[in-house]
């Protein structure tokens, strides 16, 4: 990969149409919150929302642009916006971060016992087929 394809001009603007909906999605949710008169608007919040849902969403985007379209990103992407903040209260704290690395630890660790097993099995076949070669 080049450096043109990091910065191509479709992969900057799915990134600026991320953004704004990130941003709406944000905007949403503090305007929600501030019709309900639970708390005012507050615009760290909203940028901390949109940085954290833009990023999760480009990192996704190819995902599921090739699985869904382009609609559907829009959607998620705004859907995201509504929930950023409370994504990264979850992630900010300690014990949350531990328990993701845990979970993403015990699915390598299954899939390295799952390769260990099928390298076996293909090794297995290997000195059949060898054993069935010698045989004739």
């Amino acid at each position: 990969m080049s450096y043109n394809d990091v910065l191509s001009s479709e992969e900057l603007l799915i990134l600026i149409i991320l953004a704004i909906t990130s941003f709406i999605g944000s905007l949403s949710k503090d305007y929600i919150l501030l019709i309900q008169h639970k708390e005012r608007m507050k615009v760290g919040r909203i940028l901390i929302s949109t940085t954290t849902s833009t990023f999760l969403m480009y990192s996704t985007s190819i995902y599921i642009m090739s699985h869904f379209g382009f609609r559907v990103l829009i959607g998620i992407s705004y859907l995201s916006g509504l929930l950023g903040f409370e994504i990264v209260d979850r992630l900010s704290k300690f014990n949350d971060v531990i328990k993701i690395i845990r979970i993403i630890i015990g699915i390598d660790d299954r899939i390295k016992k799952l390769e260990k097993v099928l390298n076996k099995e293909e090794k297995n076949k290997k000195e059949e087929a060898e054993e069935k070669e010698t045989d004739k």
